[in-house]
């Protein structure tokens, strides 16, 4: 018998608090034929880590109202979920790694915070072998946006290049939100660096000052609201 975190979804009516849908990402995968996405996942006790939900708020082309986009991040997938019917529709896989945020750019596209890191950081480590010529070096990883177009089912980075150059990194949270189509935000959560960028050129980068100097907040999903 395997013990483990699972995760749920619930649905509760703001009028008057009564719970309209409650079910589990387990009982989801399973009644799918999806279970075996519990044994891909690299760590036993919390199989899941569901970390964003981003509901369908009307019906296109790709996906009806009430649809569900789940980010899993320990298995590293966004899963396509309808309650109505209780049906997966997509499970939607790389090229990304550890992902949080998932966003509707327009009505067939998505956009993924890509953490572009290991689902589940260790301590254990191996010592370098003495023969260092032996050693692949498979290059530096940045964070970066991921983009899924639902016409043509492929998956697209959204300007690498400037988060390369910024060295703009979160192993764990982060979030995006598009200000317009050429504009965007950037919460770098680990260190806890804002950005604003506009067509791969940084335009801001901040942190949220503590009243203790020399310190400042850890960002926790941030939001952008639109002035009055």
């Amino acid at each position: 018998t395997v013990y483990y975190d699972d995760d749920y979804i619930t649905n509760i009516d703001a009028n008057n608090g009564k719970i309209l849908f409650h079910k589990s990402i387990t009982e989801i995968l399973r009644s799918n034929d999806l279970i075996g996405y519990i044994l891909q996942a690299t760590t036993a006790k919390d199989p899941f880590h569901l970390n964003d939900i981003q509901p369908a708020l009307k019906t296109t082309e790709f996906y009806e109202e009430g649809d569900l986009f789940l980010s899993i991040k320990q298995s590293s997938i966004v899963v396509h979920y309808r309650p109505s019917s209780n049906e997966v529709l997509k499970v939607i896989e790389g090229p990304f790694s550890a992902q949080h945020d998932i966003d509707f750019h327009n009505d067939s596209t998505l956009t993924i915070f890509n953490n572009n890191a290991y689902p589940h950081w260790t301590k254990v480590s191996r010592p370098n072998p003495k023969e260092g010529t032996i050693l692949e070096d498979a290059g530096d990883f940045y964070s970066n946006l991921a983009q899924y177009d639902f016409r043509t089912g492929k998956i697209s980075i959204i300007e690498d290049e400037v988060f390369r150059k910024n060295q703009i990194f979160s192993s764990t949270e982060g979030l995006h939100e598009f200000i317009n189509d050429s504009t965007y935000f950037i919460e770098e959560q680990n260190v806890g660096y804002y950005w604003v960028i506009q067509n791969n050129e940084v335009l801001y980068k901040n942190v949220f000052e503590s009243h203790r100097e020399g310190h400042c907040h850890l960002p926790n999903w941030a939001r952008v609201i639109d002035s009055f």
